[in-house]
């Protein structure tokens, strides 16, 4: 599959084959969830430059060879929406991973995994997340999520600084009104 023209706001989510993917994928599966393949997220900022939070928060090209699945929102961004997606990114940009977070992610994600699950709303646990707080540190999906939120007024079902890049992944597949897969170099389709 060709890479097509990308644009500002599409959304990227990656099949991460390192440990720490893995890792990512096992903590966020949900109880009752099929296996977990999105274990890194990150958004388009124009046809080539994808903003996203590894070691510190970048900017930078986007390597095709990496094993990505990308979806464009179809209801389509206004420039304001594009213009504050830009601009959120180039604030983060240097800042340091929130790697605390995905430890707190872990811990969500192993409570999702016991009985307990069921005390929390829709068996979607955020409760060391919660404890921890910490919005000047992003994490890739949290980045997202709060850049849609902030820029665009839209949610993946899931309040932003819960989301999950398997939450974000998830919700552009199920709604196919809202999200439509442009490149896919996953599956191969």
């Amino acid at each position: 599959m060709t890479a097509p023209n990308f644009q500002c706001g599409d959304v990227v989510c990656e099949l991460g084959q390192s440990w720490v993917g893995r890792a990512i994928q096992w903590f966020t599966r949900g109880w009752c969830e099929a296996k977990t393949w999105a274990s890194h997220t990150g958004h388009m900022l124009d046809a080539t430059l994808i903003a996203e939070a590894l070691r510190v928060f970048t900017i930078q090209p986007l390597d095709m060879t990496r094993r990505i699945k990308v979806w464009r929102y179809k209801p389509g961004l206004a420039e304001s929406e594009r213009t504050c997606i830009r601009v959120k990114a180039i604030l983060w940009q240097g800042k340091a991973y929130g790697w605390w977070k995905n430890v707190a992610h872990a811990g969500d994600g192993l409570l999702e995994k016991t009985p307990i699950r069921h005390l929390f709303k829709n068996g979607h646990v955020y409760f060391f997340r919660r404890l921890i707080g910490m919005a000047d540190y992003p994490a890739c999906s949290w980045a997202t999520g709060w850049t849609f939120d902030e820029c665009v007024g839209y949610r993946f079902g899931i309040p932003p600084n819960g989301a999950a890049p398997d939450d974000i992944a998830d919700w552009c597949e199920s709604h196919p009104d809202d999200w439509e897969l442009i490149y896919d170099n996953v599956t191969g389709a």
